[in-house]
C-alpha cells in the first residue's frame, strides 16, 4: 500500500527495509516494512536557490535570448502572426559575415502606413530610396504611370523588408519621366510594423549591449494548386468544391514560417470530406512554376495562396 511521510525533508528519504515500526497497532499485520526506497523528499529552499531559481524563470522572457525575444514579440506586437529568430552561423543570417552581433529577426506581419514623400528626380534608371521603409507599394508618383513609367525597386542587399532597407523609385528608360532636378510628391505605403518593432528594442529593457538586432518581413511565396476532383453521387458538386477549396485556402493560409507545403496535408484536408471520391493534383507550385512536388519553405518564408490561383476541375 502507499504511503508518504508526514514531514517534508530530505531525511525522510530511506533505504528500503528501512520502515519497520508501527506508530499504531495494525489489525490483521505482525510487521511493516518498506520493499522500495522512499525518495521525494527535499529541505526548505534556500535564499540562493530561490534566487537562483528566479533568475531562470527570467530566462525564458528576457529579450536577450531566442524564447524571450519570441515570447515578446508575439505577446506586445499583435499585429505579429509569427517571428523566427536567427543569428550566428545560421546562413540566413548573412549579416554575420560583417557584422558579429547580427541578429535577425523574420516576421509575418503588416501594419500599412501611407505616407506622401516629395522627391528630387536625378534621372532615369536611378533607384531613389524612399524615407520610409520597408515599401509596400508606390500609390503614385504625380501623374507619370507606374509601370509604364516608372518602378517599384525592393532592396536585395542584406537590409531587405527592414527599415535599413532601400527599396525605391526608379524611373524608365522606356518611359516619359520629369525634368532633372524637378520635385515629385510621390504616395506609397510602407509596413510600419517593423519600424515599431525595431523602436521597441532600442528601448533600456530590451537593448543588449553588442547585438544589432534587426527586424524583417519575411519573404511571402505564392503558391498555385490544380487539381481534379470527382464528387460522389447525392452530393451538391458546387457546394462540395466551394467547402474543399476553402478548407484548402484555409491550410496554405494558415502555415506559418518554414512550414512546408506538402501534397499529402492538402490530401488529408480533402480525404476528410466524405462527399469527395476522388482527388488527383495535377499541379503544385510557386506561381511561375510547374510541378507536383511538395514546396521546400524557408525559416524566412510562408507560403500563401489567392483564390484565384487554387483552380479544381470537377470531373
Amino acid at each position: 500500500m502507499p504511503a508518504q511521510s508526514l514531514i517534508g525533508t530530505s531525511t525522510a528519504n530511506v533505504g528500503a527495509n528501512r520502515i519497520t515500526h508501527t506508530l499504531r497497532p495494525l489489525v490483521g499485520f505482525d510487521s511493516v516494512t518498506n520493499k522500495a526506497v522512499s525518495a521525494g523528499g527535499r529541505d526548505i529552499e534556500t535564499n540562493a536557490e530561490a534566487i537562483n531559481r528566479y533568475f531562470l524563470s527570467l530566462m525564458g522572457t528576457s529579450p536577450d535570448v531566442v524564447n524571450g525575444i519570441n515570447k515578446i514579440v508575439r505577446d506586445v506586437y499583435t499585429s505579429v502572426v509569427d517571428s523566427s529568430v536567427v543569428f550566428g552561423n545560421n546562413p540566413l543570417n548573412i549579416r554575420s559575415s560583417a557584422d558579429g552581433g547580427a541578429v535577425d529577426v523574420f516576421i509575418i506581419g503588416n501594419v500599412p502606413s501611407t505616407v506622401t514623400e516629395t522627391i528630387v528626380f536625378p534621372g532615369v534608371d536611378q533607384v531613389i530610396p524612399l524615407a520610409n521603409q520597408p515599401i509596400n507599394s508606390i500609390i503614385a508618383a504625380g501623374a507619370f504611370v507606374q509601370g509604364t513609367d516608372y518602378a517599384l525597386v525592393k532592396d536585395r542587399a542584406g537590409n531587405e523588408n527592414s527599415v535599413r532597407a532601400e527599396d525605391g523609385i526608379k524611373w524608365l528608360t522606356t518611359g516619359t519621366p520629369p525634368a532633372v532636378g524637378a520635385a515629385v510628391s510621390v504616395t506609397y505605403t510602407y509596413n510600419a510594423l517593423v519600424s515599431t518593432l525595431q523602436d521597441g528594442f532600442t528601448t533600456d529593457d530590451k537593448n543588449v549591449p553588442g547585438r544589432d538586432i534587426l527586424f524583417k518581413v519575411a519573404d511571402q511565396i505564392d503558391v498555385t494548386l490544380s487539381a481534379n476532383i470527382k464528387v460522389r453521387p447525392g452530393f451538391n458538386v458546387t457546394t462540395v468544391v466551394d467547402a474543399v477549396s476553402v478548407a484548402i485556402l484555409a491550410l496554405i493560409n494558415g502555415n506559418l514560417l518554414g512550414d512546408d507545403v506538402e501534397a499529402s496535408d492538402i490530401q488529408a484536408v480533402v480525404r476528410a470530406f466524405s462527399s469527395v471520391d476522388n482527388f488527383v493534383i495535377t499541379n503544385l507550385s510557386v506561381v511561375g512554376e510547374t510541378g507536383t512536388s511538395d514546396i521546400a519553405i524557408g525559416a524566412n518564408e510562408y507560403s500563401r495562396m489567392a483564390e484565384s490561383d487554387l483552380i479544381l476541375t470537377v470531373i
